[in-house]
């Protein structure tokens, strides 16, 4: 492995000089960026899948299956305290999804909405749309501004 990872480090250096030299044609407008963000929705990841992993295997404890009840107040109890980002990570309608699809032992998907910055979760569930129930510092990060995929566009 040692002696192919010089070949492997510049087959990377050239790929990332050829979307250097097409940036401008992937950023224009009706490019292929633009093409991504109304066709295919990226997947916004709120929670590392180890906090998941955690929360998950804490609610399979014995005693936490004795009702459907007592697990689900503990997921969002464990849930709200693993939140890194409190603007988002604690809104209601997110514990809510995440919570749904940990007591389905699955784990939780957010993205995009298409052509839009909003976070929408399972079943298309526009998160800004629940926005209007909730404070400004609540929501403010209802709205994906803040991410790596904003600031390399800007670039």
């Amino acid at each position: 492995m040692g002696a192919a990872l010089p070949e492997i480090l510049s087959g990377y250096v050239r790929a990332a000089l050829a979307l250097l030299a097409i940036r401008p044609d992937l950023l224009r407008k009706g490019g292929w960026v633009d093409r991504f963000e109304t066709q295919h929705s990226p997947r916004v990841v709120l929670r590392s899948t180890l906090i998941y992993g955690v929360v998950l295997s804490r609610s399979l404890l014995p005693e936490r299956l004795a009702s459907e009840e007592i697990r689900q107040g503990m997921l969002r109890s464990e849930l709200e305290r693993a939140s890194l980002d409190p603007g988002i990570t604690t809104h209601a309608k997110v514990l809510e999804l995440e919570s749904k699809a940990l007591l389905r032992l699955c784990v939780p998907s957010f993205y995009l909405a298409a052509g839009t910055r909003n976070v929408a979760g399972e079943g298309g569930h526009n998160l800004a749309h629940d926005a209007a129930s909730q404070t400004a510092a609540e929501t403010s990060g209802i709205a994906w501004r803040g991410c790596a995929w904003t600031e390399w566009r800007r670039r």
